[in-house]
């Protein structure tokens, strides 16, 4: 077919072909825009996830599943590997640090990869077992637990929901690690103060733990036992009485401490007023032994300002 017949042709249905031509590059066009839009991430849709919804302690993961009702294989076989493992609140320690309390608990240090700390010792984690270490020696090791890690790691523990199922042998683990490591003095220095806070975990847990009272009054609880029977020496130490009162033990079993037994009641008073035994007792024990003042006793020690403390 020569050119112009081929032109003439085209022109003569240019009315049909032009519509029809025009049709199809708006569908082309359409198609290409609905597969654009069909890749373009919604601004309501979640392209990373959520760490605080997906990350779960064991204990977590353990009452969750309880409240849901779920026993599946895949969740017994994920409870089991995380049974008594701080692998999940270590992963924890990094992804959601703001849940994790780096303050009494574990902690991370810039200067030290890969390394973690409670209070002024290293805290290594080696086959369910929670080892210390201080300058290159070994100052303890204990058998972890969920509920331990749970205590040590988090800031709102989900034990703290109901204390009175935590085991005594738990808490009394908890506490002489933290004790050890000095984890509650200021600065992780055992010559300091507590540490306070405003955390519910210092209020209902830490506080009551490391009260001198902690043996005869349950934890959360003021009570304080009368000290009618247990009073065992009044002194006075620069015209102010002070007293010697202990819960629960013998006069025989304080007074043979060597520090006090080699010492008589001059010297006793002397190293009152200079601190001295306060600081002895303070370094080298724990405990329910505490010092108040007489005024407190002829209250009945409904208030007291607990300065030493000794576990018999």
């Amino acid at each position: 077919m020569q050119a112009d017949d081929k032109l003439m042709l085209e022109k003569m249905y240019e009315p049909v072909t032009k519509p029809l031509n025009s049709m199809s590059q708006s569908l082309e066009k359409q198609k290409l825009q609905n597969v654009l839009q069909s890749d373009r991430p919604t601004s309501k849709k979640k392209t990373e996830l959520d760490i605080s919804s997906n990350f779960f302690t064991p204990i977590h993961r353990k009452w969750k599943g309880i409240l849901d009702g779920s026993d599946s294989d895949e969740e017994n076989s994920v409870a089991s590997y995380e049974e008594n493992s701080p692998e999940i609140y270590i992963e924890g320690l990094y992804n959601k640090p703001s849940e994790y309390d780096t303050v009494y608990g574990v902690r991370t240090e810039k200067k030290h990869k890969n390394k973690y700390f409670i209070g002024d010792a290293e805290a290594k984690f080696n086959s369910g077992n929670i080892d210390l270490w201080r300058n290159n020696e070994k100052i303890g090791s204990f058998k972890g637990s969920n509920e331990l890690y749970d205590l040590l790691f988090l800031k709102k523990p989900k034990v703290l929901d109901n204390l009175t199922k935590l085991s005594d042998n738990t808490l009394e683990t908890y506490r002489e690690i933290l004790k050890r490591t000095h984890a509650m003095n200021h600065n992780y220095n055992k010559d300091k103060k507590i540490r306070t806070s405003r955390w519910p975990k210092f209020s209902e847990l830490l506080d009551p733990l490391f009260k001198p009272t902690q043996e005869t009054a349950e934890i959360g609880k003021s009570e304080v036992p009368t000290t009618e029977d247990h009073v065992f020496e009044v002194e006075s130490v620069d015209n102010s009485e002070f007293a010697i009162c202990e819960y629960g033990a013998t006069k025989d079993l304080i007074i043979d401490q060597p520090f006090i037994r080699n010492s008589t009641i001059e010297e006793l008073k002397l190293k009152l007023e200079q601190k001295e035994l306060l600081e002895y007792m303070h370094s080298q024990y724990y405990g329910v032994l505490v010092m108040i003042t007489a005024a407190d006793l002829m209250l009945n020690c409904p208030y007291y300002i607990p300065t030493i403390y000794k576990r018999i």
